[in-house]
């Protein structure tokens, strides 16, 4: 028993040292005040309360994919549907992702402490520690996209088994997935046709069930089985981001991949160069699929870029799950090419590859390095908390924003069927709202909509009328109540 114990301890010391790691990099990035990538991130809040409130099979009723709904939503109807308790979801979710890295690694062949090493500087990737603390769910999604990618590498069933898994949610939650499950399925229906097992063509079959599912529901639903393609279509030409030329789409995702990180494969160049000088084989047979899967990211975000319908901002985020692979394997080439030499020769090379990394990000990065703007929204989610606590639930109130800051006032509030948007600010189907032309329309718009609470710009103060009262007045919004 007491042998047990010592030998689970052991197992278990580099967890623990993952997790802390982790914890401490989510610490430090909250410390700099970053709470969202986006506004996306407080809309996706928005629809898991409502989600929580009211649970349905396509929460968003939009081309987002339905999982990170169900799983926020699922858990804020545990824990209360708050934007702190999404907060902490999204935390917890970056400790466990954490230690899916360090599986993805044993998963591929690698030992317990180049997992570590390859979830430790996976947990450095400046995409990584952001989204980590964020509430989208691009972070989990690309530790299961990696997890599904690394269990080809691994030839125990049960192990691909998980993979299959993992890639039903992950094809559940973005669709940068699916061009991996499609590689999964179609190498798992190779060896299902080789070894003649039902069991893995199972597995091949289930790999494909997200990606077909949601098409059906596309043409049950909105009679168009790629109807979430048109809307990111539609959305990116209202708002202007489809008139460079098709070859710069074509190639800024690769672009983004080298870019955004040269930190990271500077430090692959550098320990490939020492592991070559040291006679190692740099690549093994069995990484092949994995690194074939996740290319097949690569091509599918191309596409949409040439066809204008990939993300429309942060493109880093898309590709975590490339960067987590190549993290595993500057792991293991940076131990091979410190593995059978002298204690001088591991200081002078280790000196070294700090030295190279630390250029490539202080000096590299800030200058190839263009990274969008985050959104923490203080003063939106602050002014939404305020006002949860002095309108009463089933009292409406009426929101007015300069921009898509109502999102995260929506999140803090926590109550999205009690709020009315005057102005969604969507590009697609532009519209404004007249209800600050005068004091006459703004109680005209609060009686149409039964209420008598408003939470506005302050630059409409004007309209409210001596017999309003202010309940909080900040740099720019302010929330009032009409008598």
């Amino acid at each position: 028993m007491a042998r047990w114990v010592a030998r689970n301890r052991q197992r278990g010391v580099p967890l623990i040292l993952l997790l802390a790691f982790r914890v401490l990099v989510s610490l430090f990035v909250l410390r700099t005040g970053f709470r969202a990538l986006s506004d996306d991130d407080f809309s996706r809040v928005v629809i898991a309360q409502s989600f929580a409130a009211h649970p349905s099979l396509d929460p968003s009723g939009t081309s987002w994919l339905p999982f990170p709904f169900w799983l926020y939503g699922t858990c804020m109807s545990l824990l209360g549907a708050t934007l702190a308790n999404a907060r902490l979801i999204a935390f917890l979710l970056g400790l466990f992702g954490a230690l899916g890295v360090w599986i993805a690694g044993r998963w591929l062949g690698l030992s317990r402490n180049t997992s570590l090493l390859g979830a430790i500087i996976a947990c450095c990737i400046p995409y990584s520690a952001w989204l980590g603390v964020t509430t989208t769910p691009d972070y989990y999604n690309a530790v299961l996209i990696l997890l599904a990618c690394c269990s080809l590498a691994h030839g125990h069933t049960s192990i691909r088994a998980l993979g299959a898994v993992a890639i039903t949610i992950a094809a559940l939650s973005r669709y940068e997935s699916w061009p991996v499950a499609v590689v999964f399925a179609g190498f798992v229906a190779i060896d299902a046709c080789r070894t003649r097992t039902r069991w893995s063509a199972a597995l091949a079959l289930l790999a494909l069930a997200a990606p077909v599912s949601w098409m059906l529901h596309g043409i049950y639903h909105h009679n168009d089985a790629l109807f979430f393609v048109k809307r990111v279509v539609n959305y990116r030409r209202a708002l202007g981001l489809a008139d460079t030329d098709a070859l710069t789409r074509v190639l800024a995702t690769p672009g983004h991949l080298f870019r955004d990180v040269p930190e990271l494969w500077a430090a692959g160049l550098f320990s490939l160069f020492g592991a070559l000088l040291g006679h190692c084989r740099p690549f093994r047979r069995r990484w092949l699929k994995p690194s074939l899967a996740l290319f097949s990211i690569i091509l599918f975000l191309s596409i949409g870029d040439w066809r204008d319908g990939a993300a429309t901002h942060h493109v880093g985020r898309t590709l975590l799950p490339i960067w987590f692979f190549v993290s595993l394997l500057v792991a293991k080439l940076t131990l091979w090419q410190l593995g059978n030499i002298s204690t001088l020769q591991k200081a002078i090379r280790t000196t070294a590859l700090i030295a190279v990394t630390g250029f490539c990000f202080f000096v590299l990065r800030p200058a190839w390095t263009n990274v969008e703007g985050f959104c923490p929204r203080q003063e939106e989610t602050a002014i939404g908390t305020l006002a949860a606590s002095k309108i009463a639930t089933g009292q409406r109130v009426l929101i007015d924003t300069v921009d898509y800051g109502y999102f995260a006032i929506e999140a803090a509030f926590a109550r999205p069927n009690d709020v009315v948007i005057l102005d969604a600010h969507d590009p697609r189907h532009p519209t404004k709202s007249d209800a600050f032309a005068s004091e006459g329309k703004l109680r005209a718009a609060l009686t149409q909509h039964r209420s008598k609470w408003l939470l506005m710009q302050r630059m409409h103060e004007s309209c409210l009328g001596a017999s309003a009262f202010i309940h909080f007045r900040g740099p720019t919004l302010l929330l009032a109540e009409m008598r």
